[in-house]
Parts: C-alpha cells; structure tokens; sequence
C-alpha cells in the first residue's frame, strides 16, 4: 500500500531536468508537498510521441462512468495492486495504454502494531527521485463543459526483505533505465510490462522515523513532516 508521500516545489527544476520534461502545465493546482494524501493534486510525467509532460493529476484513478468525486470516497483506487492489473476492467486499459511515473521524494508506511502505529519517511539511498510505476485516466464530471483532468494510482507489489520488515506491500518503483520502457505508449504487451513491475534491490531503500501527530492528519502538509524524530523504532520491525 502507498497512502502518503512526498514531492516538494523546492526540486522542481530538478525534476523537470531527471525525466526529461519537455511541457509542464497545470502545477498551479498542486498545493500538498509534505503529507499528500489521495484525491489530493500531485505531479505525474506522461510520455507520448517522444515528448514528456509535467502536468497535476488528481491520485485516486476516476473511471469514465463516475459521476462526480463522490467516487473517490467509495471506491478505493489510489492504489492498484499489480498482481490483478489485467483482471480488473478499471485498471487493465490504462495499464496497456495510459502508464504514467508519480515522481516522488519519499513516500510514508507506518509500522508496528494498532495503537502504536510509527510513521517512517522511506526515500532513496542515493537521494534520487523514487519513480513510482503509476496509471493514468482522463475525467471529467458528468454534465461538465470543462477540460479532462487526469487521475492517476499508484501501482503496488509485493516488498522485498528490506520493505516486508515494515509492511506487505510496496510501490512499484521502476530503476531509472526503465522509466523510458514504462512510458513508452507504443509497448502493449501484458508480460513485458509486468516485468518492470518488481521489487527493487535490499540497498535501494532507507528511512526514518517521523512525527506521528503530524503524519497521521491527513490534514497537515508542513516542512516538520519530513522531520526525522530520532525514535528508537527498531523494535517495531517485524522479525
């Protein structure tokens, strides 16, 4: 599961420049950087033609035939599980043919039992963008006039060792000589696409502990919400 992270104004030259953006539009629309949660606006890179786009997406994945938001609050689709991507109608088109990248500084996993559930920020080693595997729609709510927005999800996988000690799934997060693979709209092939869809290495990955009564509003979005606590939470890792 992938129900927070992080993406912050502050690298966005930086993120133009990593994937190659040629066209950025809409980024006035997104307003979480520190906490974003679904059916929040967030950045997402489309490819298609040889070009790439920057441009805001709502993350909970909107079917054509959903009426209005209400839906988003129903039907949980901010996160796809990519064993099933080919099985269920809402995912399986976008899949073949509308895959996008949700580039983020770290994403978020609590850890622990219920009650005492401790929020980590799980980022990088090497400082660089995760490059989230995501998908992509383009909705708009019935009786509009107006404009598609895109909504996206993010794909999950099963954790490799490292992640299992926190939670059972992860993001699917693709290396960066995939990423042009992944955004290729002309490959169509069900097995090829999966293959990006793995675990990455034990060493791609650290985190930290961060403040609980922060992370767990869905609410806050402040630069105290990457701060690392310092808590002792090894414990809380699961043998």
């Amino acid at each position: 599961m992938c129900g927070r992270y992080r993406l912050t104004r502050r690298r966005m030259i930086e993120i133009e420049h990593y994937y190659g953006v040629d066209d950025v539009n809409d980024l006035e629309l997104w307003e979480r950087q520190f906490n974003i949660p679904p059916r929040e606006m967030a950045p997402i890179v489309l490819g298609a033609k040889g070009h790439r786009r920057l441009t805001a997406g709502l993350w909970s994945l909107m079917p054509p035939w959903a009426e209005n938001l209400d839906h988003a609050n129903k039907v949980s689709t901010f996160n796809a599980k990519a064993e099933t991507l080919t099985e269920k109608p809402s995912f399986k088109n976008a899949f073949l043919k509308r895959r996008c990248i949700v580039p983020a500084e770290a994403f978020y996993e609590w850890v622990g039992p219920k009650g005492k559930k401790q929020p980590l920020s799980i980022a990088r080693h090497d400082g660089k963008f995760l490059s989230m595997a995501g998908l992509y729609n383009f909705w708009r709510p019935t009786g509009s006039t107006g404009r598609p927005i895109p909504t996206f999800t993010i794909i999950t996988i099963e954790p490799n060792q490292w992640m299992a000690r926190i939670h059972n799934r992860m993001p699917a997060m693709l290396q960066d000589d995939e990423v042009d693979t992944w955004l290729n709209p002309g490959l169509s092939d069900p097995e090829s696409l999966t293959q990006l869809l793995k675990a990455p290495p034990e060493d791609f990955l650290e985190c930290y502990p961060v403040e609980k009564s922060l992370l767990n509003s869905g609410l806050t979005d402040t630069p105290e919400c990457a701060d690392n606590t310092g808590l002792d939470y090894a414990p809380l890792l699961r043998k």
